[in-house]
């Protein structure tokens, strides 16, 4: 059963709706930035915001594996371009519980 959700791109608007909207369903939602204070987090839906080396440097990847085990997250939520395509190129890296 799915619970707890990480959704990236804190920083976008449709992010923010997306936060909203999990949290009206009762989801703990996580938001990943790279930068503090990302407008997603100051959502009251918003349990944690993390935040997170960029797509693009080589350490990105296992903080986001450290991440999704530690807070055992089911399920990540991709927002923009550069997190899908991330996401998506590394999959097999990430948690078997978080590959759906």
């Amino acid at each position: 059963m799915i619970t707890k959700i990480l959704v990236t791109d804190g920083s976008f608007h449709n992010t923010l709706a997306m936060v909203h909207q999990l949290g009206k369903l009762g989801y703990e939602v996580h938001v990943l930035s790279e930068k503090k204070g990302s407008l997603s987090s100051f959502s009251s839906a918003c349990y944690q915001e993390w935040i997170s080396p960029s797509y693009r440097d080589p350490r990105f990847i296992p903080f986001l594996v450290q991440l999704l085990e530690s807070e055992q997250i089911d399920l990540v939520i991709p927002i923009g371009a550069n997190a899908v395509h991330t996401l998506c190129h590394h999959k097999n890296q990430l948690p078997i519980a978080t590959q759906r």
